[in-house]
């Protein structure tokens, strides 16, 4: 014989009351661990947004040199750009490389960044040992509608914080990211820079260029390039005062035959110069919101230095 169970009306109506806060209270655990965000994140599984034009910097790691000559760099080691040009130094030569990252690699460094490391949720300026005359590393990012930069100094050997494992370990993923499809960076042009040399010219090999005066860019540069023998500004720069590109096919040869970034002496005129080359990046060329065009720089006198118009020929 089948019992059959009979509440009254009113225990009817409570239990279905239950039931349904019940099943709400799931359905709202459900919703808060799907969408868990964070007040300086994204949604884990959106789009994070950036400036997606050519030239626009979204991800850059940047080298200051220490104690040694000269005490600028002009060359990255690492930057993304937003239509997804991506230069970087080879680990083998230091050339520059480069590739086209899609839209979803794009977006996976970003997520690494901003999402599962947290980058805009760190709070100092910079992180790491501070070693004397090691110079650092800059780490920007541009994303979200956030833009912050730190200094990485000498990673420790076992860093306790969280927000110390967090840029180190973007750090580590930047530096190592996989990449199969690269080929050699072929800049628009090289920046030249001038320093004029206290020593004798004889012996020193000539500059093949007699079109471009070595004194005249001398003079313009030297308000950037005050350091070594050159702290003092004495020729008159016509008004005029940047950095000096060299476009074209006269570019790269100086970038042949002579490494980026390393000093080199040349001469002009009976006059000895200590002169400095870097490949031109895309943002040098990218005109900023006042339209000027400028090389970044980090070490001494770190920042955007102005670019003059150069030479095309």
């Amino acid at each position: 014989m089948t019992r059959r169970w009979h509440f009254p009306g009113r225990y009817s109506q409570i239990l279905l009351v239950v039931v349904v806060l019940l099943a709400l209270s799931v359905a709202g655990c459900g919703v808060f661990k799907t969408r868990g965000t964070t007040t300086t994140g994204s949604t884990p599984g959106t789009s994070i947004p950036f400036d997606n034009k050519a030239g626009r910097v979204i991800v850059q790691l940047f080298s200051s040199p220490g104690f040694i000559f000269p005490p600028i760099n002009g060359v990255p080691d690492w930057t993304l750009y937003g239509d997804g040009t991506l230069l970087f130094k080879s680990a083998a030569n230091a050339q520059l490389l480069q590739t086209q990252l899609s839209p979803d690699e794009v977006q996976h460094i970003l997520d690494v960044i901003v999402n599962q490391n947290s980058f805009f949720s760190s709070t100092q300026n910079s992180y790491g040992l501070a070693v004397p005359d090691t110079g650092s590393l800059l780490l920007r990012v541009s994303a979200n509608g956030q833009y912050k930069e730190i200094n990485l100094f000498h990673e420790p050997t076992s860093p306790s914080d969280q927000q110390t494992q967090h840029v180190f370990a973007i750090k580590h993923f930047l530096l190592n990211y996989s990449l199969t499809r690269v080929q050699l960076y072929t800049p628009p042009g090289t920046v030249l820079l001038v320093i004029p040399g206290q020593g004798s010219s004889t012996g020193v090999p000539a500059w093949p260029y007699n079109d471009i005066s070595l004194g005249q860019v001398a003079a313009q540069e030297c308000s950037f390039l005050r350091f070594g023998t050159n702290s003092t500004c004495s020729l008159s720069t016509g008004g005029k005062s940047g950095l000096f590109p060299i476009y074209g096919k006269r570019g790269l040869e100086l970038l042949q035959q002579w490494q980026s970034g390393s000093h080199i002496f040349v001469s002009q005129n009976g006059q000895s110069y200590r002169i400095i080359v870097w490949p031109l990046m895309p943002d040098a060329l990218s005109p900023q919101a006042d339209g000027s065009q400028g090389v970044l720089v980090q070490g001494e006198g770190a920042g955007r230095w102005p670019l003059l118009p150069g030479s095309r020929n």
